[in-house]
């Protein structure tokens, strides 16, 4: 149980850390740009790309 609290306590050091590095730098979070399910994407052609995506 001891190893557990331990386990538990550095995965949510490690998010804070994240965390404020995030708010530090005062970047907004962005999404992906939809990937294969989007349907422009197939798969092993290298067609993919987020430079015609418009920023959030």
């Amino acid at each position: 149980m001891k190893t557990l609290l331990v386990v538990l306590c550095l995965f949510l050091l490690a998010f804070a850390g994240l965390a404020t590095g995030v708010m530090l730098r005062n970047k907004r979070l962005r999404g992906g740009c939809g990937g294969p399910a989007k349907g422009g994407c197939k798969e092993g052609s290298g067609s993919c790309s987020c430079k015609d995506e418009k920023p959030r």
